[in-house]
């Protein structure tokens, strides 16, 4: 509270609060600090924005809890335009999808596909194919750039900051053959949401830019195999 009425306080503390987020041991305190972080976005947007990845981050939490709030608090600052679907924050919605919570996975389908939707229609259209890249820790292709950017989380809301750790990436994906129905369940939930115009557009994206550029060799198989998969899969 006395961070809401002191900037100058606030910008002291926030780099504390962001820290102890990370390694807070009880969930109850790490859900404490996102409230805090939420409140002072709208208080002080351009102090914290560059820690809103951090927060998106929580989307990840061991804690069904901190998962649930982190969604929560996200969506209610995306309403109202204190955040922008930008950098990683998207990527980090499509993996409530398949959450091990029903919970969990209950509010983000309902997010994305009611609350959020309405804000931005187009979300899964313009997304799709960048997210198959995400999703499979794959940053070679046209996509490399933003999909480093994505899968590092870092360098505030606009999402640059490069790839991240190993072990971040690994978070934040849902690489290999053991995901794959996972990542099939994302798919489809993005596909609902498209209009037929939209559908045959993204057919037109993958074909140039999974299938032509395996064939090309502008994306190596070694490293794109499982999106060539998923390609596949979505294309039949």
């Amino acid at each position: 509270k006395a961070c809401l009425a002191d900037e100058p306080l606030a910008n002291r503390c926030v780099p504390r609060f962001v820290h102890e987020l990370g390694r807070a041991r009880p969930p109850a305190a790490r859900n404490n600090i996102m409230v805090a972080l939420a409140d002072l976005v709208v208080a002080h947007t351009a102090l914290v924005d560059a820690h809103v990845p951090r927060l998106a981050a929580c989307i990840r939490d061991p804690h069904e809890l901190v998962r649930r709030q982190a969604l929560a608090l996200l969506a209610n600052l995306l309403l109202k335009d204190y955040v922008r679907w930008r950098g990683a924050l998207f990527h980090r919605f499509l993996l409530a999808l398949v959450d091990p919570s029903p919970r969990v996975r209950s509010l983000a389908e309902y997010l994305l596909a009611d609350a959020l939707a309405a804000k931005a229609p187009l979300l899964a259209y313009n997304h799709f194919v960048e997210a198959m890249f995400v999703l499979n820790g794959c940053s070679a292709g046209p996509h490399g750039a933003r999909v480093a950017g994505a899968l590092g989380g870092g360098g505030g809301n606009g999402g640059g900051g490069g790839g991240g750790t190993a072990a971040e990436q690994q978070q934040f994906t849902l690489q290999g053959p053991r995901f794959r129905a996972h990542r099939d369940r994302i798919y489809a939930a993005l596909l609902r949401r498209m209009a037929p115009e939209h559908k045959f557009s993204t057919q037109a994206k993958l074909c140039a830019e999974v299938l032509a550029a395996v064939a090309d060799g502008g994306l190596p198989l070694a490293e794109a195999s499982e999106v060539l998969r998923d390609a596949l899969s979505v294309l039949s």
